[in-house]
C-alpha cells in the first residue's frame, strides 16, 4: 500500500531528476490513512513496513496509533540503552 502523500513526494522526486512519475507503475494499491499529524502519519508508515516485513495482513481498521506508537518508543529506547 502507498498512501497519496507518499505519491506527491515521488512525483516531486522524479520531476527534480527530468523524469516521469506514473502511479500505475506502482506494485499495490494505494491506500489513505487517517491520522491528524506528520508524527502519526509516521507511526503509520511503520506500521505497514512492519507488516510487509514480516508479511502480515495490512488492517487499517485495527490500526491503533497509541499502540505503535508505543513500540516505537520501545525499540528506540532498547537502542540507546546504555550498559
Amino acid at each position: 500500500m502507498i498512501s497519496e502523500e507518499v505519491l506527491s513526494i515521488l512525483d516531486i522526486a522524479a520531476r527534480l531528476n527530468g523524469r516521469t512519475f506514473n502511479d500505475a507503475d506502482i506494485d499495490g494499491g494505494v491506500e489513505s490513512v487517517c491520522v491528524s499529524c506528520e508524527e502519526d502519519y509516521l507511526v503509520a508508515m511503520a506500521y505497514i513496513a512492519e507488516c510487509n516485513t514480516f508479511r502480515r495482513n495490512i488492517d487499517l481498521e485495527a490500526f491503533n496509533l497509541k499502540r505503535e506508537r508505543g513500540k516505537m518508543v520501545d525499540i528506540l529506547l532498547q537502542i540507546l540503552a546504555i550498559e
